[in-house]
């Protein structure tokens, strides 16, 4: 077999799935890069795994611990406007870090749901190269 047939055959099989009502492919989620998006903003790596109601509930929760430490509504006086700073600051890593560990093992769930097997593959740049796939 050419190249060229090759080819047309990798192409027909690829649209005929789509002709046949096969052509809802999930695309392949990212766990780091879920996770990294619920550190920077929690709730954005639950939004981009399509859990809407959990990505509301982190993104709620760190905007009232930011709230605090950011001294946005002022509560207190002297040592108590100190504490419920840290408070803040606190609680807003806290939901940071629990919306990454959440994200991450969502991705990795919604994957393994979708029939991507990711753990036999090595963890190397030429393997994630090969990971790229053609969302329709």
């Amino acid at each position: 077999m050419t190249r060229r047939t090759i080819g047309f055959t990798w192409l027909l099989c690829l649209f005929s799935s789509v002709a046949f009502g096969q052509g809802q492919v999930e695309p392949l989620r990212d766990p780091g890069g879920a996770m990294m998006k619920s550190i920077l903003v929690p709730g954005w790596g639950q939004w981009s795994n399509g859990n809407n109601g959990k990505a509301q509930a982190y993104f709620g929760a760190a905007a009232i611990y930011m709230v605090l430490a950011l001294d946005l509504v002022k509560l207190g006086e002297g040592n108590d406007r100190n504490w419920l700073r840290g408070v803040g600051i606190g609680g807003y890593l806290f939901v940071a870090g629990a919306a990454g560990a959440d994200a991450y093992q969502g991705a990795k769930r919604l994957n393994r749901e979708n029939g991507y097997d990711l753990s036999q593959l090595p963890d190397t740049p030429r393997a994630r190269l090969i990971l790229v796939r053609v969302s329709f």
